[in-house]
């Protein structure tokens, strides 16, 4: 179907629910955490230089807008007399990109509603529009169309229920997905099925696991900050183990608890606990004094500096068998000095965090029976031997025990899954050198 038919059809149905429009935008209007801010959601948003090659990328959520932080960063520092235009889906991402993320502009994307598109292109005035992950609108689309502005899709995810619906829907949104000048999907499974609703094959490729490269540079900008060699000479010298239990949720602190009592019986070890909320703090307090483990608490009010570690820090392990990180944004500071990391949230349903972290410095993790939002991850590192995956506290015990007693075995596998890693982080590297040179 032409892209002109889909643009009057979709439209069209916009009209008839334009009368409703004003009830809806008051409803809405009283919870900011879902409207946000009305002007740029309407396309008022903040107008960019016209003179620069500005592009504009847009991200949903959190997730998808960290995870083209470095992207930003890079197209700013090497694509001459280049603007990025971030717009975000959520309260949540655009709160948290003001800190985090270097792009020269930022807003909510404006509603799919014509006037509201066109006058955010003619603010923007975008020489390349980059959507993040499967973000698909189309006046969004249909407009940069007409307008001939290049538009590409990265870490593209299509998952076959996504493309049995696709299919359903084919002559409407087949020349949506044609219109991308190419699409760079997370893995080849989601290339595939790009290409099985009619995608030309040259318009698409794998870019691997994004997060992978966003880790590594993550690591780069870390290595340069601190002194890390200090912390892997400390981490040699030292006569224990230590374990690194990150994003602890509040029913399975025990579990970790447990395991730690239980295996220091037999082999000098510490254990940090890092949790994910700090509501339950007295919670974890008792937990400890019941099991007779001396703790030592790392917040905003100890003198430990937390940003870094330190020599102070390590007095802070001697001293004690428990460290408990009751503040956020150091974990990734700590990795260096672990020698086992265990994914919190699960072993409860939860379905675990981010893995990548610990695996940049090297560092073999362990998992619950619960890891569904880190599957394809945990799958990956399976088949090359380079994660320990735990159904049962019994399983976890007797498992963790004997890894750390292969001290060879456990280093090799924080090797495999840092081989793995470096190769995606390459593998994605390369791909966006591409389209860098697209966005010139």
């Amino acid at each position: 179907m032409p892209l002109f038919i889909i643009f009057i059809l979709y439209n069209s149905l916009q009209l008839l629910f334009l009368p409703f429009l004003p009830l809806y935008l008051f409803i809405i209007s009283r919870n900011r955490k879902v409207l946000g801010n009305l002007p740029e959601r309407i396309g008022i948003i903040p107008k960019a230089n016209p003179a620069n090659n500005n592009i504009w990328f847009h991200a949903v959520s959190v997730g998808e807008m960290l995870s083209i932080q470095h992207m930003l960063e890079t197209i700013n520092t090497r694509i001459a007399n280049s603007a990025t235009y971030l717009t975000v889906g959520t309260v949540a991402a655009k709160e948290l990109a003001r800190g985090q993320v270097k792009s020269n502009y930022l807003s909510f994307i404006p509603y799919d509603f014509l006037p509201c598109v066109l006058i955010a292109f003619a603010r923007i005035k975008p020489s390349a529009l980059v959507l993040v992950e499967g973000e698909i609108w189309p006046n969004l689309l249909i407009i940069a169309r007409w307008k001939k502005i290049p538009v590409y899709m990265v870490n593209a995810r299509m998952s076959t229920r996504s493309a049995r619906r696709y299919r359903l829907l084919g002559m409407f949104a087949r020349p949506l997905l044609k219109s991308f000048k190419h699409i760079y999907a997370k893995n080849a499974d989601s290339r595939d099925l790009f290409t099985s609703l009619g995608i030309d094959a040259d318009h698409t490729s794998v870019l691997g696991e994004l997060k992978a490269y966003n880790v590594m540079e993550k690591k780069k900008h870390i290595e340069r900050e601190m002194a890390v060699s200090r912390l892997e000479h400390a981490t040699l010298e030292k006569e224990y183990q230590t374990l690194l239990v990150g994003s602890v949720h509040e029913g399975e602190a025990q579990v970790y608890i447990d395991l730690f009592s239980t295996l220091k019986k037999d082999q000098p070890c510490k254990l940090i606990l890092a949790p994910r909320h700090f509501h339950w703090r007295e919670n974890w307090k008792a937990m400890l004094d019941k099991a007779g483990l001396r703790y030592k608490e790392w917040d905003n009010s100890t003198d430990t500096p937390l940003d870094r570690l330190d020599d102070q820090a390590y007095a802070d392990f001697n001293d004690c068998d428990v460290i408990v990180v009751a503040k956020l944004g150091i974990l990734f500071n700590l990795y260096p000095v672990a020698d086992l990391f265990f994914l919190g949230g699960t072993f409860v349903k939860v379905g675990g965090h981010n893995l990548l972290e610990p695996t940049v410095w090297q560092v073999p993790t362990c998992v619950g029976p619960y890891h569904y939002n880190s599957q394809d991850q945990v799958e990956t590192l399976l088949k090359v031997n380079a994660i320990m995956v735990c159904t049962n506290e019994k399983e976890l015990t007797i498992n963790v025990g004997q890894l750390l007693a292969d001290k060879q075995e456990l280093k090799a596998m924080g090797q495999r899954a840092y081989e793995w890693l470096e190769y995606e982080a390459t593998r994605v590297e390369k791909a966006l050198n591409e389209l860098y040179q697209y966005l010139k």
